[in-house]
């Protein structure tokens, strides 16, 4: 249910992930967006400890035939992933990793994703920000205005040379580095990351208006 206050943001009991939206948990709109993309072989679902239960009882209600396990989440996002990518085979190729709370994206923008990523150790979407970017002193103070045709908003999926990314997590993990998002894990051990270009609607589902935008979106569909 939304969450009381100024800030508009979602709450829910078990998680952001079993927000209800048009009376479907989040978390199955994007499984179900995911099952779209052509080549994939198996999606993980990441989920709490405490709400495995509940997953397991949704997950049984629905034809999702790549869901054949879920990974345990870990203290913060990273450790989370990490348990995922530690439960696949050390010979697969590419793995994308998606946040949950983005459920608007349709096959053909992940499959232009993984095409983009030959010659390139990880692909990530992203989009040129609309207003001018400051960078700010903690006093407040304007230090400088930013190019913001140089900078981009990042979003996921994010794909990757399987190999690359685990290698990058055990690094980080090893080294006690912690990143805001995969990409970033990737360029600290030395990959090379392209950004394609990311979709306006691929929006990550976080305040009531984002929840009023994607049932008009979803119902659409």
């Amino acid at each position: 249910m939304p969450a009381a206050g100024s800030g508009r943001r979602l709450g829910a009991p078990a998680g952001k992930s079993f927000f209800h939206i048009r009376e479907q948990p989040l978390l199955l709109w994007t499984l179900q967006a995911l099952e779209k993309v052509p080549g994939l072989t198996e999606i993980i679902p990441i989920i709490r400890e405490e709400d495995t239960g509940l997953a397991l009882r949704l997950l049984e209600d629905k034809t999702l035939p790549r869901v054949r396990r879920i990974a345990p989440g870990g203290v913060e996002r990273q450790d989370s992933v990490y348990n995922a990518l530690k439960m696949l085979p050390p010979d697969a190729a590419i793995v994308l990793v998606h946040d949950g709370a983005r459920p608007l994206i349709d096959a053909s923008f992940v499959t232009g994703l993984i095409h983009a990523l030959p010659g390139f150790d990880g692909v990530a979407p992203g989009l040129t920000p609309k207003e001018t970017i400051k960078e700010v002193s903690p006093e407040g103070i304007v230090m400088r205005t930013l190019q913001r045709e140089r900078l981009s908003s990042i979003q996921t999926p994010q794909v990757f040379r399987y190999s690359v990314l685990i290698n990058a997590y055990r690094r980080a993990m090893h080294s006690g580095f912690y990143g805001t998002d995969d990409a970033m894990l990737v360029e600290a051990a030395g990959g090379k990351i392209k950004i394609a270009p990311g979709d306006p609607c691929n929006i990550k589902i976080t305040t009531r208006e984002d929840v009023a935008y994607a049932e008009r979106m979803l119902k659409c569909e």
